[in-house]
This record gives structure tokens, C-alpha cells and sequence, in this order.
């Protein structure tokens, strides 16, 4: 682009696409315009990649099974001379790559969406890598075939298992990177044949949490010595709040992001602080990342009747800090140890075992209209931090 073009003093990534051609063909003329092309063609497949990581990530929120676009692909009649074309595969997996390959370049290189995305989406997505390592890891892609993941997704459970359409999903993400980042013939190949494939998943035979359960729940945690709880499902209940959002999470210190909470190597984030409530009683809490619509949560507590309740039984009202604690530790729940407590004074409540914590949000939806959001599933790896990994386990006494 030339210094006295109007287009080189824009932000280039504010640049419409005509502008950027535009800027390119006055260029035509002069041999830099082809670095400048290949600028911008990495420029694109670092953004199709990013959307490409991402659109997995909320499908898999989202129960949405539908296969996405192939990536671009490229008409060997549009290769230049200079071009291999006798090779019969491109890229650094074309030949004698592995799956195993193949997720190690995804997990450490620096351009991927895996060093993009929150501590514990990683570990979602190292769980199922491990997975697929363990199983096929030593498979040649150019030895994969069509029916290769017909036969895989059937070995992983088949249609209507929601492990099998995850680690399709996975299979997705993985060749989607290799096709777009090193442009490898063999992900190129193998992400438009998984695209083709529309994995189904069953639905959980779930009941919604109903204001009936939550209120019985609050009312047992109390009686439990658990009032905890009873604050966390309130505000879930009422406020259309995730999990996450209410009790926040547990990750390594080295995560990006500030904390006041340490405990070793682990720093708490994320979930609702005191000083986040006026004194107008207004609740406003940065949003999680997932969400689309807003960037700052506000809800007024003052019609939430349960919220009120469950404030108005502390005998005070902490002026900063956690809001959610556990009555053992004082300190903030780690996700796991928090699903176990619930579950317990939950099943102790009378509420079905079908009707998860997860669930809250869609009760308080649909009660109080206090969200339009949908619902998301809770992403619970088998290898998420544990209460045990904060030591505080031994100050909870289990039932």
C-alpha cells in the first residue's frame, strides 16, 4: 500500500474487504503488492481459524449438531508454476503425520485456539484430546478415511451420545487448524469429509428446576449447616445466573487476569463480588465471555424475593469480597466440591436426581423472565480442579 494512499493511515483491520482490494490492484504495478498478498491471506486464515475454533466451541454449548462450512479450499488449476505440484500432499502432516502429531502442534502453537480460549475450556479440550490420542493417536492422516469416523463415532457411543458428537467435534477443530494454519492437503481433505457428516445427540432426559425446588433446596441447605448454597441457588435461580458466574472458578496462577483470592498456586476469578451490589441493592458483574448480548450482567436484587431472603440471614452484610463461601473453609467453592454439596442436600430436598444445578438458569427463565439467554451445558472434564487441589478438602466434613 502506498504512503500517500488515504486507506494507509485507516486501522488495516478496519478495512472493508473492496478497500483492501481496492488498496492491493493500485499496488498492481509494483512487485511489493505480492508480500502484501500474502499478508493478507494470513491475516484471513488466522480469522477463519479463530472462527472456525470458536463456532465448535458454542455448537458444542448449544447442542447444535450441524456441520460447518469446509474450509476454503484451493482449485489446483489456480497453482502457480513455481508451485510442487508433482508433490501429491502438502503440508507438515501430508505424508507421515499422526493424529498425535497433529494435537501436539494444536496444543502448543502459538496461533491456535487452544492457547486462546479460559483455563478450563482447555482442559475440555484436553480431555477429549487425550481421548482420541489414546484410541487412534498413532493413525496416519493420510490413512484416515470417510468411514474411519463412522466407525470411531460408533466405537465412542454412536448417535445420540454426547461423548461420540464431542470428540467429532474435536476431530472438527483439529483438522480445521492444520488446514487453515499450515494449509495441509491431508486436514484439508479430512475437514471437508467430517463436515459432511451430521453427528446427532440425545437429549438428557432432564426436568427443569422448578421455584418449588429451589426454594425446598434453600430451605435444606440451611438445615444442612450448608446456608452457602442456599445463597448460590437463590441467585442462580433468580437471577438467570450460571454456575460460574456465581461461585466463579479456581485456575492456576499463571492464568491472565487479576485476583485478591490466592490460595498456592491457584488464584480465584470471576464470580460475584460484594461491591458489585449498590447500595440501591443493583447487582453488576462483568459478563462471561460467552455471552453475546451484554458486556456487564445488571440485575435489581430488590425483585428477587429469594435473594433478599437468603441476604437478610447473614448476620452481615460483607461490604467486599466473594459472595459465595463455603461454610467450612471460608474461602471460594471449587466447581466440583460445590456440584457434590448441591447434590446432596438437593437429593436430601426431595428434588429428582434429573434435575441438575446446570438447570438453574432455565427455571429462573422461565418464571421470572429474568434472562432470554439459552442454556448452556456445563463443561465437567474428568480432570477439573478438585476441592482437594486447593487443600481444603480435610476442613469439609463429607456425608
Amino acid at each position: 500500500m502506498r504512503e500517500d494512499d488515504p486507506m494507509a493511515t485507516k486501522d488495516p483491520s478496519n478495512l472493508t474487504h473492496a478497500e483492501r482490494m481496492a488498496a492491493l490492484g493500485r499496488d498492481f504495478a509494483n512487485p511489493r503488492v505480492v508480500p502484501a498478498c500474502d499478508k493478507e491471506l494470513q491475516d484471513i486464515a488466522r480469522q477463519w481459524l479463530d472462527v472456525f475454533g470458536f463456532r465448535a466451541l458454542v455448537a458444542e454449548r448449544h447442542n447444535d449438531t450441524s456441520p460447518p462450512p469446509p474450509p476454503p479450499g484451493v482449485d489446483p488449476g489456480a497453482i502457480s508454476q513455481n508451485a510442487a505440484v508433482e508433490n501429491k500432499g502438502t503440508g507438515p502432516f501430508s505424508r507421515n503425520g499422526t493424529l498425535n502429531d497433529l494435537i501436539d502442534s494444536y496444543r502448543t502453537h502459538e496461533d491456535s485456539q487452544y492457547r486462546k480460549v479460559r483455563f478450563h475450556t482447555r482442559k475440555f479440550y484436553d480431555h477429549h484430546c487425550k481421548r482420541i490420542i489414546k484410541d487412534h493417536g498413532d493413525v496416519r492422516l493420510a490413512d484416515i478415511k470417510g468411514s474411519d469416523f463412522l466407525d470411531w463415532h460408533k466405537q465412542w457411543g454412536g448417535d445420540g451420545s454426547s461423548i461420540a458428537r464431542s470428540l467429532m467435534t474435536m476431530l472438527r477443530a483439529l483438522f480445521g487448524f492444520g488446514a487453515i494454519k499450515f494449509g495441509d492437503s491431508e486436514c484439508e481433505r479430512l475437514a471437508v469429509i467430517i463436515s459432511k457428516f451430521e453427528f446427532k445427540v440425545r437429549r438428557a432426559d432432564r426436568d427443569p428446576l422448578t421455584a418449588e425446588h429451589a426454594r425446598a433446596i434453600c430451605e435444606k441447605a440451611h438445615e444442612m449447616g450448608r446456608p452457602s448454597i442456599a445463597l448460590a441457588q437463590a441467585l442462580q435461580f433468580e437471577l438467570g445466573l450460571r454456575q460460574k458466574e456465581v461461585i466463579g472458578e479456581w485456575v492456576p496462577i499463571t492464568e491472565p487476569g487479576d485476583s485478591t483470592v490466592v490460595n498456592g498456586d491457584l488464584k480465584w476469578m470471576r464470580g460475584l463480588r460484594w461491591e458489585e451490589i449498590d447500595n440501591d441493592f443493583v447487582l453488576r458483574h462483568a459478563a462471561s465471555a460467552t455471552r453475546s448480548i451484554q458486556e456487564v450482567i445488571v440485575r435489581d436484587l430488590k425483585l428477587a424475593p429469594m435473594v433478599r431472603k437468603e441476604i437478610e440471614r447473614l448476620e452481615v452484610r460483607p461490604q467486599s469480597g466473594p459472595v459465595v463461601l463455603s461454610d467450612y473453609t471460608r474461602m471460594p467453592w471449587s466447581a466440583h466440591e460445590f456440584r457434590r454439596v448441591w447434590r446432596m442436600i438437593a437429593t436430601a430436598a426431595g428434588v429428582p436426581k434429573n434435575v441438575r444445578n446446570m438447570d438453574s438458569r432455565a427455571g429462573g427463565d422461565e418464571e421470572n423472565n429474568s434472562s432470554a439467554e439459552p442454556n448452556e451445558t456445563d463443561e465437567i472434564p474428568t480432570d477439573d480442579i478438585r476441592q482437594e487441589d486447593l487443600d481444603l478438602a480435610r476442613t469439609s466434613p463429607r456425608h
